[in-house]
This record gives C-alpha cells, structure tokens and sequence, in this order.
C-alpha cells in the first residue's frame, strides 16, 4: 500500500513540475510486471493469506520469499536510480521481520494512543504485526513511525521510508524523462 501512495505522489509531483505519463512509458525496466505482482502477493501474504489459510508461518513464508524475489528483481534494475534504495528497504524489512516471526510494531513514539488505534493498525494484519516487546530484535528498524491518513492509523518502519523514498526517485525521473533529449527545455 505504501507504494501505491508513493507512486501516486510521485506521478503528482512529476506532473506538477512539468512530467508526463509518457516520458513514465518510456521508462524500461526488467521484469516491471513482476515487481507489480510481487507487490499483490506480499499485500495478500501480509493480511489475507495469514486469515484464510489459518496458519501465520506459511503467511509469513509467502511474504519473506515474495519480498526476497522483490529485492533480486529491484537489485536487477539497479542503474534505475532510486531502486537499489527501495532493495535496501525492502532488505530491512525482510531482516526485521525474519527474526521476529512478523513485523513487530513499537509504540514507543505514541505511547499515548488508545487501545482501539493500535489495535486498528495491527489487528487487520491477522498476525503479521505485533507489538513489539522485550524477546523483539532489531526493533529500531521494526514499524515505530506513526502516521494518520485517511481515519486510519498506519505505523513505518526504516525500510519502509527507503521504499518509498526509492519508489519516488523512480516515478518522478521517469515522468520527467530526460531532458537533454529535448532541445526545448535547454534554452
């Protein structure tokens, strides 16, 4: 989801300051289609898969190797600048969330939240996030970052913000295009 509004934000920003869409079509990478289906499946690992299968380890085997295949394919279009940063932050993630069996959440910043906030931000999860406690490992990296959108509590973690710092390099260069390519905006 949050690349979903990093991109988003992106193609806004892009267009804003004088971007199209088709410089965006012109923008080639390696398996592009794969990235975009391992986003679904680790949303669905991530939540649903956890619920309907009834078993949190193969939810949680799903989302590790969809992300592990992400992070290969984003390191495989490293001369796009901006994907080697969203492959750092996805790396995190799947470090922080292998050795807490799930993505652990520290409250540490919002101690002041209710019960019903936290329990919105992790219970639709079906198990993948947790709080995160005295046995939680690297918690510095786990999702610690609050933010409010839309009615909703949503908490970020470091990966997280280097994803979506990654996401919008991409996006915004590409609906930029390249501008030495256009005799119009050298002048």
């Amino acid at each position: 989801m949050l690349a979903l509004y990093a991109t988003a934000f992106g193609l806004l920003l892009g267009i804003a300051s004088g971007g199209s869409l088709r410089n965006l079509s012109k923008l080639r990478l390696r398996w592009e289609w794969l990235v975009v289906s391992l986003f679904v499946v680790q949303g669905a690992a991530r939540g649903r898969l956890f619920g309907i299968v009834g078993s949190q380890t193969l939810g949680l085997a799903v989302w590790i190797a969809a992300s592990a295949i992400l992070v290969a394919v984003l390191l495989a279009n490293w001369r796009q600048p901006g994907l080697a940063i969203a492959a750092i932050g996805m790396a995190l993630n799947i470090d922080v969330v292998l050795l807490n069996s799930g993505m652990p959440v520290e409250l540490g910043w919002v101690r002041d939240l209710n019960a019903s906030v936290v329990g919105d931000a992790i219970g639709s999860s079906l198990g993948f996030y947790h709080l995160a406690g005295n046995m939680s490992i690297l918690t510095w990296l786990a999702d610690a970052m609050p933010l409010h959108v839309m009615g909703h509590w949503f908490f970020y973690s470091v990966g997280d913000v280097l994803l979506v710092v990654g996401v919008l390099i991409v996006i915004l260069r590409g609906t930029l295009g390249s501008r030495e390519q256009d005799p119009r905006k050298l002048a």
